[in-house]
């Protein structure tokens, strides 16, 4: 967590879009890295890996996030808000941009 609180003042800074969304992909990292310091004996984690998921911790996750999306892409909609619009990423066909944006 200290890592993000050292760098977290660097999102200000931002350039653009694209250096934005590097720093969430290196935060993801760290999370993921971290998580995986959690678990140990028989359930593992080294990585996120989805479509498919490789093991049973990533299978978890890819559920929660599924259930998680769909209570997000709902309230989101039951606000009025439109779902393909997000804030950091691009809205494209069939990708609710601003569900993704929540998580």
């Amino acid at each position: 967590m200290c890592i993000f609180i050292q760098n977290r003042y660097k999102l200000t800074f931002a350039d653009n879009m694209d250096v934005l969304r590097g720093y969430e992909g290196r935060a993801a990292t760290i999370y993921f890295q971290a998580l995986g310091s959690l678990f140990s004996g028989s359930l593992t984690f080294e990585k996120r890996t989805k479509r498919p998921p490789t093991d049973p911790i990533n299978s978890m996750l890819s559920s929660g996030y599924t259930l998680l999306s769909q209570n997000v892409y709902s309230f989101i909609q039951s606000v009025g808000l439109h779902t393909h619009f997000g804030n950091l990423h691009v809205p494209r066909d069939h990708h609710p941009a601003l569900v993704v944006c929540q998580g």
